[in-house]
């Protein structure tokens, strides 16, 4: 539901949240994500090996534990994205938890750059790439999206809730990779 409120404001679809609110909001969500513990008290406790996040290495492992998170359209979409990355995209790193039941990196260590994100039951889709890290992937990843009449908002990533198939999907990832990879400063 806060998900959805967020998102709504960044639609304007409802009255603009205040800057302050809006940020509270966005910070109860990654405390709810984080199983109601601060920041800090998680960065301790993982420090401590006491606190491990519900990170999967594999589709089977998040599949088993989270079938139904997702509905049936959803779940199947996952399986067969995967199937393509692992084949298609076997460069890049894969993890899956339970807000993001698949999670891209250009590394181990990197930050993510693209997510298959939960919302209520079904996904969308986190482009994360920063206006200030990365204005001319930005640029032209809204151009693409604009060109192809894709619905989308901008807030800590770029973010498509439409529903698609596997097939619009694949070519709008591999889209995505292409726009990262010219782009690189």
């Amino acid at each position: 539901m806060l998900l959805e409120l967020i998102s709504d404001n960044s639609l304007g679809r409802i009255e603009a949240i205040n800057e302050y609110t809006k940020h509270t909001l966005i910070s109860f969500i990654q405390f709810i994500e984080n199983d109601f513990k601060a920041q800090i008290i998680e960065k301790r406790e993982n420090a401590e090996g006491k606190y491990k996040k519900d990170i999967y290495n594999n589709i089977e492992d998040y599949s088993s534990k989270y079938a139904d998170n997702l509905n049936d359209v959803s779940n199947s979409l996952l399986l067969e994205f995967n199937k393509y990355l692992k084949h298609e995209h076997a460069n890049l790193f894969l993890k899956y938890n339970k807000t993001s039941p698949i999670v891209v990196q250009q590394n181990p260590k990197s930050g993510k750059i693209f997510a298959c994100h939960r919302n209520g039951k079904n996904i969308e889709y986190h482009f994360v790439i920063s206006n200030k890290s990365n204005a001319s992937a930005v640029t032209k990843l809204k151009s693409y999206l604009d060109a192809k009449g894709f619905k989308y908002f901008e807030d800590w990533a770029i973010i498509v809730k439409e529903k698609f198939d596997i097939e619009t999907l694949k070519a709008l990832f591999t889209n995505y990779i292409e726009i990262l990879l010219s782009s690189k400063s």
